[in-house]
């Protein structure tokens, strides 16, 4: 059996569990009721694959992904037909998923991303993104994609925190890997659109911290694929790292930046080793997608993030 994430992050307490449930309007009996109408409506969309004896513990992965989805059934239904197409139409993203691949392990020498395995007091899990050095060489955005959605993918299946944060460092976010997102900004629009339909974050803040000078031209590009409430909830610190002191616990902010946590590295190092012993998983999950064929209907979703230049922004509640 794969290496589950769940094993390094701490769960809600069940306090902070029975909160949720009470947010959501969930209870035990409502989501094993509502998880078999998801089921059923599943066998009956004839483009969408059969999960049972793919590797994947169905009911619970169905139970996590309506949750994360506010425990809305059209929502989830949503957001699972985007996974599973996507498996099917992105292929620069679902294809060649192995960990082992060159390209993915070196992006995790260009690209520190580090989950802290303590919860806020509120239940909110912290993640944190970082460039290890100034220096470029090697940086593949493409192969960055593929690896945070991979990413997502475990946190779906294994983890269930109240909200989510995420810290970007841009201390070393020189021009040169800024001109290589600019570039692939199609590629850059695809990725946080759909990747946040496919795996839905209760997102409640996003630190950008340690600015370059150009900082206006990051904003304006997190502005092109942001709607404005997810937009409003940046908080930027460009010169270090005092509101994350204010506002996130030492135990969820790395040694890095003073904290108690596990290093940058440290975390970044877990996730590459999680990854490598769900190797035979996630090759395993690529055969687990639509077939376009069979489908009635259309994907408006899907058929919108495909044209090419489109750059509407993505709503997240």
């Amino acid at each position: 059996m794969p290496q589950k994430g769940g094993a390094f992050w701490e769960p809600l307490r069940p306090a902070q569990l029975d909160q949720l449930y009470r947010e959501l309007g969930a209870s035990e009996e409502t989501l094993r009721r509502d998880v078999a109408a998801i089921r059923q409506w599943m066998a009956l969309q004839p483009h969408l694959p059969q999960l049972d004896g793919t590797g994947l513990d169905v009911d619970h992965w169905l139970r996590m992904y309506l949750l994360r989805c506010k425990n809305s059934i059209e929502r989830t239904k949503e957001s699972l037909d985007v996974l599973l197409s996507g498996r099917s139409t992105i292929p620069e993203f679902f294809r060649q998923r192995d960990p082992t691949a060159p390209d993915v392990q070196g992006s995790f020498d260009t690209t520190l991303i580090a989950t802290m395995p303590r919860l806020t007091p509120d239940g909110y899990r912290v993640h944190y993104y970082a460039y290890p050095t100034a220096d470029a060489k090697g940086f593949q955005v493409e192969a960055l994609f593929r690896r945070a959605l991979m990413m997502g993918e475990i946190l779906m299946r294994d983890d269930l925190p109240a909200g989510e944060i995420i810290v970007v460092d841009l201390a070393n976010g020189n021009a040169s890997r800024f001109r290589d997102f600019t570039l692939a900004m199609s590629l850059f629009s695809k990725f946080v659109r759909a990747g946040l339909k496919m795996y839905p974050l209760r997102l409640k803040h996003f630190y950008l911290i340690n600015l370059p000078p150009f900082l206006n031209a990051i904003m304006t590009l997190l502005g092109t694929v942001m709607r404005e409430k997810l937009y409003s909830r940046i908080i930027v610190d460009p010169t270090g790292c005092n509101e994350l002191k204010k506002n996130i616990p030492a135990e969820c902010i790395p040694e890095d930046y003073g904290g108690e946590g596990p290093s940058l590295r440290e975390g970044n190092g877990l996730w590459r080793s999680l990854l490598v012993e769900n190797r035979d998983w996630f090759l395993a999950q690529e055969s687990i997608r639509t077939d376009e064929s069979k489908r009635v209907g259309t994907s408006s979703f899907m058929d919108e993030i495909s044209c090419p230049g489109s750059f509407r922004t993505l709503a997240v509640d």
